[in-house]
């Protein structure tokens, strides 16, 4: 496994397990900073001796390094320095630490505040320095450090104990945080000679513990190959194994009134009773997230409820279903309590917390609608719009790379250099990325389906045609939810996004995005079924063969393109990430395809001039993998209702499956979306749509 010049991080790099660790990595590739304060085991002291030495070695073996002395507390620096060598950090390995040993009786402030400056403060800084970095680039490798004493305890370390052990909860909340955007986080405990545990081994035993037995586990866990994350490793002497979390059944210590029903208090006494249930690990499971770890408490509380109302009798209650007297285990085998579907980890917490009846309090639409979003501002350059038609086919219409529209999107040199107008469905993802945690509507993203999206180009107050999209700008886009709609099996929550340019006279609108997703597992709250809009019929694509049809076979890599003009999601990217989803491989971004719809549209009915797309609309329903054929069917339907100074073309977008992804030749074609796009009239010509050249190339559908 090589590196190829991937550029690692690692603290506490200037002796013991750290230097291992960079020494492995550099000689398989990598590109090490190598940091170290270069002070003693106590954290007093400092130099450059250590961080320099430990680079003198991987540049003689021929490796690439540099040394960084500054303290972790100071991560930015840190990371500064990497970005300043290297341009990037793909991954960081947080092992720098001290130790101030005693026991807590005689513990003082300073003994504690040191060891947590280092392994907690220290870490913190470190990672969250690297972190918007990884998040960015959509690819990040974060391995923390935590110790048996960490895990299990250990006398005269409370304090060394304590910080290892909000590593793993640091760990944990960060590889949640991270799966989205590509970044892998893990902990280890490694037990290995060093500085820190020569004192307290026997020789022998240090002998058998060399850190170059560790390094491996670490350079696995670094590697493009690793797809884990979440875990915590015991590691030491060429063995390593995973740590989990056990929880017996448990029992619930509600007391009992006469005839045996639940009373809806707890005391002392119930709690001794059911004691020895406590402490049974027979039957016992190994929870993994806080929507396990409140399973039970919502199940135990169902059953009281049910005992309440007199729904059943209760035998022995504990916290597994076969143990639940038959009546009321139908009770506790539905702990959402009346929710039309199975509970997540978002919606959990707020209803423990709570104290609710029911998940289907968790959503409340008019909170939700009167929630303020956070406006997001950003910039993108003349690369990044020459990036985004290339992800969505403008390199391949028929005359190639040398065609007019596609010059004039990926060419800076161009005669007219011009942005495609769908670039600005990318503008809202990050202030959308805020609706899961949106007041009244909080919910698990993983539930979350893209259902339509609606995009209208401002209109430019000197020629009243659509403003040109500008190659690079900053922006500002300004989002609120506009509706949040009960479908019974879900939501469907309607999002506003408006985008300006931030320039030095103010800003300057240039595109409004309507977002509607679907939530799966939310609905049932009573709302509206749906949004009122009327006046804005949509137009289907007629009856009959379409009037002209494009298309674009999708490259290989295509999703790994689009992914880098801003949507990290690694369902586009990661194999396993996509099989967990239900998916054989990664999938197209469904608005690559509106991309290239749009990139049709453009070309077959505005004559290739990007300012006539005033604008366009789609509904998704189905998924495209690289590989495949997408053919945009479209008709010419005349006089738009939406803008009297417009004609609209429908459209279709078909699927033609690769042998690849459908097994199977020839694969029928189905409908991947469809929609209209309003498109400006010039003079008195109506708008018509042009067949694609064919240029001897192999006959469509």
């Amino acid at each position: 496994m090589g590196f190829g010049g991937r550029v690692v991080i690692v603290t506490g790099a200037g002796n013991g397990l750290g230097k291992a660790y960079a020494l492995y990595m550099a000689s398989r590739g990598a590109r090490v900073v190598v940091n170290d304060l270069g002070g003693a085991v106590d954290g007093s002291g400092g130099g450059s001796r250590a961080a320099d030495a430990v680079v003198d070695t991987i540049r003689a073996a021929g490796g690439t390094a540099v040394a960084s002395y500054d303290s972790v507390e100071h991560g930015d620096r840190i990371v500064a320095s990497a970005l300043a060598a290297f341009g990037r950090v793909d991954a960081v390995v947080a092992n720098a630490g001290i130790l101030r040993d005693t026991s807590f009786a005689k513990m003082t402030d300073a003994e504690w505040d040191a060891v947590y400056a280092v392994h907690t403060r220290g870490t913190f800084s470190v990672v969250r320095a690297a972190w918007p970095h990884m998040r960015q680039q959509g690819y990040g490798r974060v391995v923390l450090v935590s110790s048996s004493t960490g895990l299990y305890g250990n006398f005269g370390q409370a304090n060394y104990g304590a910080a290892k052990g909000a590593a793993l909860g640091l760990a944990a909340a960060l590889a949640i945080e991270g799966r989205r955007r590509g970044v892998l986080v893990n902990t280890i405990s490694p037990i290995a000679a060093s500085r820190m545990t020569e004192d307290v081994m026997p020789a022998e035993l240090l002998e058998a513990l060399q850190p170059e037995a560790v390094a491996p586990v670490v350079a696995y866990l670094c590697h493009d190959s690793c797809r884990h994350s979440g875990r915590v490793v015991e590691v030491g002497a060429g063995w390593a194994a995973g740590v989990r979390w056990e929880r017996s059944k448990g029992a619930t210590s509600f007391a009992r009134a006469a005839g045996g029903a639940l009373r809806d208090e707890s005391t002392p006494e119930a709690v001794a009773a059911a004691w020895s249930a406590v402490g049974d690990f027979a039957g016992a499971s190994h929870p993994d997230s806080t929507q396990s770890a409140f399973e039970p408490m919502l199940a135990a509380r169902a059953l009281v409820d049910a005992s309440l109302r007199g729904d059943a009798g209760v035998g022995a209650a504990t916290g597994d279903k076969e143990d639940f007297g038959a009546g009321a285990s139908q009770a506790a085998g539905s702990a959402r309590v009346g929710a039309a579907s199975a509970a997540t980890q978002r919606q959990l917490l707020p209803v423990v917390e709570g104290g609710k009846a029911g998940l289907s309090d968790a959503v409340d639409a008019a909170k939700a609608c009167a929630a303020s979003l956070e406006s997001v501002r950003a910039s993108y350059s003349e690369r990044d719009s020459a990036l985004y038609a290339l992800a969505v086919g403008a390199g391949d219409l028929p005359a190639g790379p040398t065609d007019d529209l596609a010059l004039a999107l990926t060419y800076e040199g161009a005669a007219e250099p011009a942005v495609l107008p769908s670039q600005a469905v990318l503008w809202p993802h990050a202030v959308l990325e805020a609706l899961p945690s949106t007041p009244g509507l909080e919910f698990d993203p993983t539930m979350l389906l893209h259902g339509e999206q609606d995009l209208v180009i401002a209109r430019s107050a000197e020629d009243g045609l659509p403003v040109a999209l500008p190659p690079a700008a900053r922006i500002v886009t300004r989002a609120s939810i506009a509706g949040v709609f009960d479908k019974g099996s879900g939501a469907l929550v309607v999002a506003d996004a408006v985008t300006s340019e931030a320039g030095a006279g103010g800003a300057s609108p240039l595109a409004a995005n309507r977002v509607s997703v679907f939530v799966r597992g939310i609905g049932g709250f009573g709302g509206d079924r749906a949004p009122v809009t009327p006046g804005d019929r949509r137009v289907a694509p007629p009856a009959g063969p379409p009037h002209a049809a494009w298309s674009w076979r999708v490259p290989l890599n295509a999703a790994l393109l689009y992914r880098l003009c801003g949507d990290y999601n690694p369902l586009h990217a990661d194999p396993s990430f996509a099989a967990a989803a239900g998916f054989g491989k990664p999938i197209l971004h469904g608005l690559a395809s509106l991309g290239c719809a749009t990139l049709h549209v453009v070309r077959a009915s505005c004559e290739g001039n990007v300012r006539r797309l005033a604008r366009i609309r789609a509904r998704f329903s189905a998924p495209v993998v690289p590989g495949d054929t997408l053919v945009t069917h479209m008709w010419a339907c005349g006089q738009s209702a939406w803008a009297t100074d417009c004609d609209v073309v429908a459209f279709r977008v078909l699927v033609v499956r690769s042998a690849a992804s459908s097994g199977a030749k020839d694969s029928v074609a189905e409908a991947v979306s469809q929609g209209e796009a309003h498109i400006v009239r010039v003079g008195s010509r109506g708008v018509r749509v042009v067949a694609e050249p064919s240029q001897g190339r192999p006959a469509r559908l």
